[in-house]
């Protein structure tokens, strides 16, 4: 194994020498060879902090002008990243026995989130119409024998429900999730995966209580609970910081290693899918066996009948389960799940921060100007979906405008593939409930088999293609450092199924034909690791998790107004006669990724027949 370089030695950050005795060269020199043993930026400034007795007036002055040319100079991406692939830190992974592995110790938890989002989802659908009916006939005015749910006000309720939920997570997780991004950079990933499936935790358990004893529709308190569970930066942090865990444990010079270890990591998520709906049919069939006949929706046949009687105790059943996978999940994540992350590329994003926030102490003097400057702070990781100039290198200068266009083209296929899973989510259970008046059960075995689909798409197909197919063609050979052919070929094949899919499952007359285009487009799964790992090849390790939390702030931007967009369409199809008009809007959003493929590699091409 290499032994580290010695602080002191000859460092790969050049920079100027100033008289002052503020130079961020010799502020930024000690910190990114240096350790500390506080990781508490406060401490670490007060350190580095000269005393005002020492700083002259002519220092003082032309502090800030120093600090703005030194960080270009010494703090410097280049500087950051350097040319050091951390190859200590891989082989130190590939020394490590398959249960001790990072990445399946990660698949393990995305395993168990897996089973938590699907466990109870049948059961949830169902849920939310018995409450929407609960809360109606508790208002209704008629007497109890004519008390009935009329099946489009339930699905207003539950329609209104759902997309305000939607717009809390978007609104929660876009103010924390890239914060929670870039800070993984410095502090690693694991304590805010840790922390995504503890508030997850939090979030179900106040949703089973609220439900379990609700005497109409507790909107306000599920809402609380969403909140809770959204602190973490919700679903868009964790898919940025599953990516970014993936990307610290895999060498950018094995491309393929890094496509089959997102979709390692995704059909263990699928899995998860799968072993959920499983668990959640056995467990409703042995609760309602004991339980008996359950009509479809409840009804009220006298003045003191109980409405918390409406939410009979089989459908809670899942949800009980559901808490006790997520405590183990909160357990694990807690005491096995490692770090990703080297403390050698810690320290060096550490020491970057610090830099930083030496140069914002030295230029905020105002309330105002630090108001100003945590905003702009907040918003500035997405100058990196731009392929900003600051990572212009020797290496792609020449061509830097064309990658430029090869990255925001890959980019918005990933932020638009999290528009289309949200649309999905949001649309398509209620669709089939009210269509084709589908049940739990029936729910839960769309669900696995999906899943199942997913897993075969992903875990078999995929590698099977980067592994033994592509390398036999010279043209399809993958490449660490471009949009290759083999990368190109399967999105857009991926993003042509989905979109012939989304289009058949919006005029399906039945439900099996819905669920014939539905794992049409489950299928088409197998480009989703290909299209997470394509942009990160153009950036440096440094700047991966705060790219991937770029991606999650547009994305949550975005899905702020997707379920209003997608709800709205919904509602005007129904009164239209046509409930699958949302389906052919994600439809056009996935034939815009198709456009986007195309347009990425031409520009791709262009480039290396210039090079």
């Amino acid at each position: 194994m290499a032994k580290p370089k010695q602080n002191g030695g000859d460092s790969k950050v050049p920079h100027k020498q100033h008289n002052s005795v503020l130079s961020p060269s010799l502020i930024a020199q000690p910190l990114l060879n240096a350790d500390f043993a506080s990781e508490d930026p406060n401490e670490i400034i007060d350190t580095l902090s000269p005393s005002p007795d020492n700083i002259t007036s002519e220092e003082s002055s032309s502090r800030d002008q120093i600090l703005e040319n030194e960080l270009a100079d010494n703090v410097s991406l280049a500087a950051i990243d350097s040319e050091d692939s951390d190859k200590d830190w891989y082989a130190h992974l590939n020394s490590l026995s398959v249960w001790a592995s990072p990445l399946y110790r990660l698949c393990f938890v995305l395993f168990l989130l897996g089973i938590c989002i699907t466990i109870a989802q049948p059961s949830m659908e169902v849920i939310f119409y018995r409450l929407a009916c609960q809360a109606l006939t508790k208002n209704s005015n008629a007497p109890p024998n004519e008390r009935t749910c009329d099946p489009v006000e339930e699905q207003k309720i539950v329609s209104t429900y759902l997309m305000w939920s939607s717009i809390i997570n978007s609104v929660v997780s876009l103010a924390t999730c890239s914060k929670v991004s870039a800070l993984s950079d410095i502090y690693g990933r694991k304590p805010f995966l840790t922390a995504f499936v503890v508030l997850l935790s939090v979030n179900f358990y106040m949703d089973y209580f609220l439900i379990a004893y609700s005497t109409g529709f507790p909107m306000v308190g599920m809402w609380i609970a969403t909140i809770i569970g959204a602190l973490s930066g919700g679903p868009l942090s964790l898919v940025a910081l599953f990516k970014a865990f993936i990307t610290d444990i895999t060498d950018s010079a094995r491309p393929q290693e890094r496509v089959n270890s997102m979709s390692y990591a995704l059909v263990a998520f699928s899995a998860g899918q799968i072993v959920g709906p499983l668990l959640s049919s056995l467990v409703l069939t042995h609760a309602k066996g004991k339980e008996g006949h359950l009509p479809k929706m409840p009804s009220v046949s006298d003045l003191d009948a109980d409405p918390a009687n409406m939410i009979p105790s089989s459908e809670l059943a899942p949800l009980k389960l559901l808490l006790l996978v997520l405590a183990i999940a909160s357990l694990y994540s807690v005491f096995f799940l490692p770090e990703s992350r080297s403390g050698k590329l810690r320290m060096k994003s550490r020491s970057a921060s610090m830099v930083q926030l030496r140069s914002f102490a030295m230029k905020t003097n105002t309330v105002w100007s630090k108001l100003y400057h945590g905003i702009i702070t907040h918003v500035s990781p997405l100058r990196l979906l731009i392929y900003p100039s600051e990572l212009k290198t020797a290496e792609n200068s020449r061509n830097f405008k064309r990658t430029r266009v090869t990255v925001i083209c890959l980019t918005i296929i990933e932020i638009l593939s999290s528009v289309v899973v949200t649309s999905i989510m949001l649309i398509e259970l209620q669709y089939c409930i009210y269509k084709y008046n589908w049940d739990s059960i029936t729910i839960s075995n769309f669900s696995m088999s999906r899943s199942l689909v997913n897993i075969v798409a992903m875990g078999v197909l995929l590698p099977l293609l980067y592994k033994l197919v592509f390398p036999r063609f010279e043209r399809f050979a993958p490449k660490h450092n471009s949009f290759d052919a083999a990368d190109a070929l399967v999105m857009c094949i991926g993003f042509s199924l989905l979109t012939i899919a989304l289009a058949g499952a919006s005029v399906a007359p039945t439900g099996v034909e819905f669920a014939a285009f539905a794992f049409t487009g489950a299928f088409s799964a197998f480009s989703g690791p290909v299209a997470a790992s394509a942009p990160v090849k153009f950036y440096p390790t440094s700047k991966v998790g705060e790219y991937y939390g770029a991606v999650s702030l547009s994305s949550g931007v975005l899905n702020l107004l997707t379920p209003m967009v997608s709800t709205a369409l919904y509602k005007s199809g129904i009164n239209q006669g046509f409930p699958g008009l949302p389906f052919v809007f994600i439809s056009l959003l996935a034939f815009i990724s198709f456009v986007c493929t195309i347009v990425a590699k031409w520009f791709q091409r262009t480039e290396i027949a210039l090079s």
